[in-house]
């Protein structure tokens, strides 16, 4: 994590800091020049790369044809069609690549900037968290963690009915919703 700059944050960074398990993908984050690096230690220890929609099979060439299509056009977004974006702004993801190993899943989720920004512009700040190598953050712990509230980040009413989705999934696990 430390030379690469990965991130965790998503619904485990959240489990890490309430104590409760919501199940799910580990989410990780890092910029897209060390996506490749990142990658390849997943595979090295017993994941699978497990292309979506849309992916090349293999994932070195995935990440070539991202890198070529980053270079022949920067910040473009190579998510794949399934993917949940529910949390994201897509102006700072450049791809999101997902690896098995039985049942778990990590998703890696590469960035054209610093992955702060991607995490910094979630739907709300309940998921507003993260670990690095060396540190674990939550950014709202009062709202989050004592009040158990999440305040809805830059949505505009009429939530379309993704944004409620993501919305929903956080009131069902028993979180105050602001606007």
């Amino acid at each position: 994590q430390a030379a690469t700059g990965l991130l965790v944050s998503g619904s485990t960074a959240l489990h890490f800091f309430t104590r409760t398990f919501y199940g799910g993908d580990l989410d990780t984050y890092c910029q897209f020049s060390y996506s490749n690096t990142v990658g390849h230690w997943y595979l090295a220890h017993g994941y699978s790369f497990a292309p979506a929609e849309g992916q090349m099979n293999d994932f070195n060439a995935d990440v070539n044809r991202v890198k070529a299509a980053i270079e022949e056009e920067p910040f473009v977004v190579a998510i794949p069609v399934e993917t949940d974006i529910r949390e994201y702004k897509l102006n700072n993801i450049a791809a999101v690549w997902n690896f098995n190993q039985g049942s778990q899943q990590i998703q890696l989720i590469a960035t054209h900037m610093s992955p702060l920004h991607t995490i910094f512009s979630f739907h709300s700040t309940c998921v507003m968290n993260i670990f690095t190598h060396n540190a674990a953050y939550c950014l709202f712990p009062q709202l989050t963690l004592e009040r158990k509230t999440t305040l809805l980040v830059d949505l505009e009413y009429p939530l379309t009915e993704i944004q409620m989705n993501a919305v929903k999934k956080y009131i069902d696990r028993g979180f105050d919703v602001v606007h």
